[in-house]
């Protein structure tokens, strides 16, 4: 789809949507992300792999934002941010890293 077949200002979406995935999403990657919260910090203390735990809270972040968005489309004329979401994704994966 392009800005003139779905009648839709596609940079008011892609920013925000590239926020999210930067933020929420991929941020869990950063140095020091996991180690913010103590269960984490807990789980890597006792051996666990620390590209599961991050890959875990990258879906698990990815999961909360393609549902809020989803029910966004529902409720407001906003309709189709959910499925947007994906074409964020920076690696152009379009998030089926998360789901492997």
């Amino acid at each position: 789809m392009n800005e003139i077949e779905d009648d839709r200002p596609q940079p008011a979406r892609d920013a925000p949507l590239r926020t999210l995935w930067h933020d929420a999403v991929d941020g869990w990657a950063a140095p020091g992300a996991l180690e913010r919260l103590p269960a984490a910090r807990r789980l890597l203390d006792a051996g666990a792999d620390r590209d599961d735990l991050t890959l875990l809270a990258r879906a698990v972040a990815h999961e909360a934002v393609f549902t809020t968005l989803e029910e966004l489309d529902r409720s407001r004329p906003a309709a189709g941010l959910h499925e947007d979401l994906l074409t964020a994704d920076p690696s152009g994966r379009d998030g089926q890293d998360l789901w492997q």
